[in-house]
């Protein structure tokens, strides 16, 4: 079962990228991403304001509560994005998806290529049966991201979250060990 892996060195190898556990090293490029207004415009995450708040996030993480996955450009190192895994009930076999892409790579099919790898290990090695992800109802993006890897929408939730001082309805997506193929890597 998965309570039997250790989160702190994941990689996961795909054609041009690599997914693996963030490290206080990469404090720096986490900052970049983090402090930008538009990225963070359609998360619940704080923007963060200096590279301690970058180390703290990245210290508070890969537990067994969470774990807290970086894009990195095979070739370059460089970290473009991350995968978030939080909420881990290791009994009920579940846990809930965040994630977050440096502008300057939208709409190129990272974040879906990642997203085939990272479930991939999540339902077949950490022997997972349910992942969830929320996205505010004016993320087009997301909405299309989990639609195109086979999440089903569960439901609106209304006001759930607060927002820049206004409650905001977000979507319930959700998608099941046996449900999930990787015939689209």
């Amino acid at each position: 079962m998965a309570n039997r892996i250790s989160f702190e060195n994941i990689i996961i190898e795909t054609p041009k990228f690599f997914l693996k556990t963030l490290k206080i090293e990469n404090s720096s490029d986490l900052f970049k991403i983090y402090s930008d207004k538009e990225v963070q415009q359609y998360t619940d995450n704080e923007l963060i304001t200096n590279i301690t708040e970058a180390e703290k996030l990245i210290l508070s993480a890969n537990n067994k509560s969470k774990i807290f996955i970086g894009i990195f450009i095979k070739n370059t190192d460089k970290l473009i994005g991350t995968i978030s895994i939080y909420n881990i009930n290791f009994k009920h076999s579940f846990s809930s998806l965040g994630i977050v892409l440096d502008k300057k790579y939208w709409n190129q099919a990272i974040m879906y290529n990642s997203l085939i790898y990272l479930l991939d290990f999540y339902f077949n090695k950490l022997n997972f049966n349910r992942i969830e992800a929320q996205a505010f109802v004016k993320n087009y993006a997301a909405i299309r991201l989990f639609e195109k890897l086979d999440f089903k929408n569960e439901g609106r939730l209304r006001e759930n979250f607060l927002i820049k001082g206004k409650f905001e309805d977000s979507y319930l997506f959700s998608i099941l060990k046996n449900n999930f193929t990787i015939s689209n890597k």
